[in-house]
């Protein structure tokens, strides 16, 4: 079977293997963080985590829950301009087309959405949009992210905001390889974004 008859009818599936998931709520992420940073000895014996300050700052919070609901109803613009973002960078012509409408529909503007295609640094008009697309760019391209960046995502969303916005990254990552591997097809009767 082609890789790409997969998704010919919008499933998510290959025989019998998950293609794509969900983003791990702050929770979620918290676990998986422990058991990464135990394994990468981060962590005393007790599980307290002994190095690295952002992630004891994230990881001692008890209110993630609340906090990622709050800030997951409200960033539905942030969530897409990441898509978008991951997607260009990744040449996923499928993921693209597929949130263009949401994007729209979010708020993103036609002058932001052309920049991103042609993966350019948009015009935004808010400093929200700016650093989202800072952090978001630096994390990807250098696989970290430094101070001036990860502070201003913090100043607007707080630690679970910020660790949200890690997670969508990272789904994003992961959904747009998966589809790159699998070849899905640009949907329907759209054009193949990012010149091709």
């Amino acid at each position: 079977m082609e890789p790409q008859a997969a998704f010919a009818h919008g499933g998510g599936h290959l025989g019998n293997h998950l293609v794509v998931a969900h983003p791990l709520c702050p929770a979620q992420f918290q676990g998986l963080a422990l058991k990464v940073l135990s394994a990468q000895g981060h962590c005393d014996a007790a599980g307290q985590v002994v190095s690295g300050q952002r992630v004891e700052a994230v990881l001692t919070r008890a209110d993630h829950r609340d906090q990622w609901e709050q800030s997951h109803q409200t960033s539905q613009s942030v969530q897409e301009l990441v898509t978008l973002i991951v997607a260009q960078r990744n040449g996923a012509a499928y993921a693209w087309v597929n949130h263009l409408g949401y994007a729209k529909k979010s708020g993103l503007s036609e002058a932001v959405i052309a920049a991103l295609e042609k993966g350019q640094r948009p015009d935004f008009d808010a400093d929200l949009d700016d650093a989202v697309f800072d952090f978001t760019t630096e994390l990807l391209d250098t696989r970290s992210v430094g101070d001036a960046a990860y502070q201003a995502v913090l100043s607007h969303f707080g630690e679970a905001g910020t660790v949200e916005l890690v997670s969508h990254i990272g789904f994003y990552v992961m959904t747009t390889l998966s589809l790159n591997a699998f070849r899905a097809p640009v949907p329907g009767d759209a054009a193949p974004p990012f010149g091709g």
